[in-house]
């Protein structure tokens, strides 16, 4: 007993002299470990659609290849007028929607005016600080469902459409209101066809009940686009 005793206060001895061993191990592991910083992806001047559109899809590549990110865009106006920027925001956002991209892990930051337009992608890790940013708050865009209004217009040969079908059902079966599809196209058959293909994508894939939908024909023209509109329904 006498001999296990001595171990016992060896050991006990021996673990106090670790002690400030192992918390100075940790200490040190943990201090040195440099907080994760925000990646920039991408950054852009003046582009044109397409090219904004490529960025957009690499972003959400990287966005992909690292899932426990969030993904921040900043756009940076000019001193002009804010259509631009209002169109910037709109390309992003539509296209994490219409591509069914994780629109919940993305942050549209409307940074303070400088000399010309910009923007760039950011990758945010967890436990990292977002970059910082002098910024803005965004333009009142509240819409006004009292009365009628153009939600969206898409043409056929749009090489970067805005128009995400699953959100204008959405804020159709959503609200008190019609959805107005003015189809202008180059003859009857088209029409048709084009009316037939919109009533299908509505009313079959997204569930809107078939008499909140009415279809209108415009002028004729042989560059085919469509009016998607908001209609309040009047009450009886």
């Amino acid at each position: 007993m006498p001999g296990r005793q001595r171990l016992y206060n060896c050991g006990v001895e021996a673990m106090k002299k670790l002690v400030p061993i192992i918390v100075l191990f940790v200490a040190v592991s943990v201090f040195s470990q440099e907080k994760p910083k925000a990646i920039l992806v991408d950054e852009f001047g003046k582009v044109t659609c397409e090219d904004l559109l490529a960025r957009i899809d690499n972003f959400h590549i990287q966005m992909s290849n690292n899932p426990t990110f969030m993904g921040l865009a900043v756009i940076r106006p000019d001193k002009g007028s804010m259509n631009r920027v209002r169109w910037h925001k709109k390309l992003i956002v539509r296209t994490f929607q219409r591509n069914r991209y994780e629109i919940d892990r993305i942050r549209v930051v409307l940074e303070s005016p400088g000399d010309s337009i910009g923007g760039s992608f950011w990758l945010v890790p967890p436990g990292a600080e977002a970059p910082a940013f002098d910024e803005s708050k965004w333009p009142d865009e509240e819409i006004d469902f009292s009365k009628p209004f153009v939600y969206e217009v898409y043409e056929v040969d749009d090489v970067c459409p805005t128009f995400v079908p699953y959100i204008y059902a959405d804020l159709i079966k959503s609200r008190n209101v019609r959805g107005h599809i003015v189809i202008h196209t180059d003859s009857r058959r088209n029409e048709r066809r084009v009316a037939f293909d919109w009533i299908k994508t509505l009313a079959k894939e997204h569930n809107v009940p078939r008499n909140r939908i009415k279809i209108y024909y415009g002028k004729r023209n042989i560059f085919q686009s469509v009016e998607f509109w908001i209609v309040p329904i009047k009450k009886q």
